[in-house]
């Protein structure tokens, strides 16, 4: 969903689940610490600013599926 990690400064990692198909807005907005998310081949949307203000964010596995990444994220460069 959307903001469902927002502001978590303490989250460095993640490793989602098989079972996830999208990845709302900011979802991982302004998470300071993230620096490495791996996202599975079920994800195929992904929200506007997921991953804005990850400043550390050095790696990220986008899946071979992605079919949608929503027009902010494409023009912003923010993914």
């Amino acid at each position: 969903g959307k903001y469902t990690f927002y502001n978590c400064e303490n989250l460095a990692t993640v490793v989602i689940g098989i079972k996830v198909e999208s990845i709302g807005e900011y979802a991982f907005g302004s998470c300071s610490s993230l620096y490495s998310i791996s996202l599975p081949d079920t994800v195929t949307e992904l929200g506007a600013y997921a991953f804005y203000g990850c400043s550390k964010l050095t790696s990220i596995k986008l899946p071979s599926k992605l079919k949608i990444i929503t027009k902010k994220n494409k023009r912003e460069n923010i993914i």
